[in-house]
């Protein structure tokens, strides 16, 4: 369940996070300015302003005049009059007037005579009167209506943008004024459909950088340079690019460079004589386009449930978004990019994450199968696929590659294994989960298995590491090639008193050289006895890592482990503090069974075992006579009525035997 949730809140996050950075325009400046870059895909397009043409003064203008900016207004009388005399079909002034003339009233009466000549200029105004009238020559007779009466008009020049932000659209109306682009097209005859303007205002559809727009400066056009051709017919949009004052813009046009104000007028105008500038995608599909970008990544992966093939399928998709963003915006439509592409990244976080908090989860979810010995956990783990990106033979037990199975007991599995630092071969035991989950055995394991680590001697199975990782307690062993002691005996009976001898006193020393260190093995019994048959047939006494310190003292009775039916001393059986003696009983027991195949008061169930140890006396060793005194004491119900130490009850069964 906490997965499911967790997964639930990785597959929204991405999304929302786009949703709301959408919704609330915070990357609306970002947006705009990667237009630019879109723009710079798609190329210039020199052919795409036919009908407009940009009439500059420029610094070699005012040079030819001999004037300084502003020149008298007598000046754009006669360019005016030059632009209708070559048929221009509009003339959009980007230069406002809105003050009486510096040169008096007949420069302003000179240039109102133009524009009446004209009858098609645009004058640049930034606001209008309530009553619809503009500053522009409203010193001259009708006022605010002064161009009404002249046949000309205002247009607003403003953008419909933060101050700082590219220009990228015009608005279709400001402050009672039709867009300037919108009244020069409508002085050419055209009249710009209200649905370009459907969402307050329309981007503008740059052709390319400066210099796009046909440009004419003034002085050609004054002195008649300038052919009747290139004016004939077209929308004249009148302008400065000059050094003082400066009218430069910061556009989303192709290029590296700012455009003069009256080139963006001009490509606005160009769109509104073509009635199309660029639009924007609806609303739906820009929250579909980031949903879908939000969660691609994700569902990808939880589909295939792999990484490589989930980074394949998200590149894919992004690609394609791409391509289908430059493709749309080459056709004149605008779909954002910028939100999505964050819903896309945060998406990719998000997966990276959910990727980790799965495998891991997977990861946990083996190691506590696989420790429980559950078939399809161990099969996975020793021939099975990878875990998030692991091998999962490593992951049990950190630091060392599982390989088979060795064997198999009531207190865990052995595996063979390869160390993975150095390459040798080791065994790793696996201890059960319903030991291992004893909180009071693993609180003495984390403890006890630093001693065992460090205990060395011939007869005690090297522990190179015993470790607490998680679900699994593990220890990781020296690998003997042969079995334990209970297999050989199960394969061919009883030993010879000899050999018997000669492993009792392998398994004494072991457990004297462990009281020496304080510690307690408490389950010696033919399984934990290795007989390494490739060494000459060395005993090896192992599983100390589960034996208790006696200068730990008493963790709890529910954290000791009682030991095994038939070897187990009785103190053992009624949950009492075990001391050494407790060693010296199984020692005691496991020489009784070597010698006769069976454990002291074996029965038919492990509880009758437990109960004959606690109520009947030892019992003889048959064809051993000699013995029955050495194993009536090694198997005494009082610790205090036991041998001293393992080495001298095996002293005693030498004399006993012969041997």
């Amino acid at each position: 369940m906490r997965l499911r949730i967790i997964t639930a809140l990785v597959l929204m996050l991405a999304p929302v996070t786009g949703l709301v950075l959408w919704a609330t325009g915070a990357l609306q400046r970002v947006e705009i300015e990667s237009e630019h870059w879109r723009f710079q895909v798609r190329g210039e397009r020199a052919d795409a302003v036919p009908d407009v043409v940009f009439a500059v003064f420029d610094e070699g203008t005012l040079e030819e005049l001999g004037e300084q900016w502003p020149p008298p207004r007598a000046v754009h009388a006669e360019v005016i009059d030059a632009l209708r005399a070559r048929g221009a079909s509009a003339i959009g002034y980007d230069i406002a007037f809105t003050e009486p003339s510096a040169f008096g009233a007949a420069d302003d009466r000179a240039l109102s005579n133009a524009a009446r000549r004209a009858g098609n200029v645009v004058f640049a105004a930034t606001k209008a009167a309530p009553d619809g009238g503009t500053e522009t020559l409203a010193w001259l007779p009708g006022g605010r209506a002064h161009l009404d009466r002249i046949g000309a008009r205002a247009g607003y020049t403003g953008f419909q943008v933060n101050r700082d932000w590219p220009v990228s659209s015009i608005p279709a109306r400001w402050s009672g004024l039709d867009a300037f682009a919108v009244a020069v097209a409508a002085q050419a005859g055209m009249a710009v459909p209200d649905s370009v303007f459907a969402d307050g205002d329309a981007k503008i559809d740059f052709a390319g950088p400066a210099g796009t727009v046909r440009t004419v400066p003034v002085g050609d056009l004054l002195a008649g340079r300038a052919p009747a051709s290139a004016i004939r017919g077209k929308a004249v949009v009148v302008g400065t690019d000059l050094t003082t004052p400066v009218d430069r813009l910061t556009t989303t046009a192709p290029g590296n460079d700012t455009l003069p104000g009256g080139e963006v007028h001009a490509q606005a105008v160009q769109n509104a004589l073509d009635g199309r500038f660029m639009s924007t995608s609806p609303w739906p599909v820009d929250v579909l386009l980031i949903i879908a970008m939000g969660m691609v990544i994700p569902v990808t992966g939880l589909a295939l449930r792999r990484q490589l093939w989930a980074a394949t399928g998200g590149f894919a998709a992004l690609l394609a978004f791409l391509i289908t963003a430059q493709s749309s915006f080459d056709a004149g439509v605008i779909i954002p990019v910028i939100t999505p592409l964050i819903a896309f990244g945060v998406s990719i976080a998000a997966w990276l994450v959910l990727s980790y908090v799965r495998a891991d989860a997977e990861r946990h979810d083996l190691r506590r199968r696989f420790a429980a010995a559950d078939e399809a956990a161990v099969d996975q783990v020793l021939h099975g696929t990878q875990v998030g990106g692991d091998d999962p033979a490593d992951l049990i037990a950190p630091g060392y590659h599982l390989v088979d199975v060795l064997g198999r007991g009531a207190a865990g599995v052995v595996y063979r294994a390869e160390e993975i630092r150095t390459g040798r071969a080791v065994a790793v035991k696996v201890l059960a989960p319903d030991v291992a989950g004893d909180p009071g055995f693993r609180e003495r394991f984390r403890r006890e298995a630093r001693v065992a680590t460090q205990l060395e001697h011939p007869n005690v199975l090297p522990v190179f590491a015993a470790e607490d990782d998680d679900e699994v307690l593990f220890m990781a062993m020296r690998l003997v090639e042969g079995g334990d002691l209970a297999a050989a005996m199960r394969a061919g009976g009883p030993l010879g008193p000899a050999e018997a001898l000669r492993i009792g006193d392998a398994v004494a020393s072991a457990l004297d050289a462990a009281h020496a260190r304080g510690l307690v093995h408490r389950d010696v019994k033919p399984a934990n006895v290795l007989v390494d048959r490739a060494a000459g047939g060395h005993v090896y006494l192992t599983d100390f890592g589960i034996a208790r310190s006696t200068q730990e003292g008493t963790i709890s009775s529910h954290g000791d482990v009682l030991g095994t039916a038939g070897y187990a001393a009785p103190e053992q059986i009624m949950g009492e503090d075990t001391g050494p003696p407790a060693d010296v009983y199984g020692l005691g027991a496991v020489l009784f069974a070597m010698l006769t195949g069976a454990a002291p008061y074996a029965r038919g169930t492990a509880g009758a075992s437990l109960s004959a140890a606690l109520t009947e006396p030892p019992p003889g060793v048959p064809g051993y006579p000699a013995l029955d005194p050495v194993i009536a004491r090694a198997l005494a119900r009082d610790p205090a009525g036991r041998f001293a130490s393992a080495a001298d009850l095996m002293a005693a069964a030498h004399r006993a035997l012969g041997g």
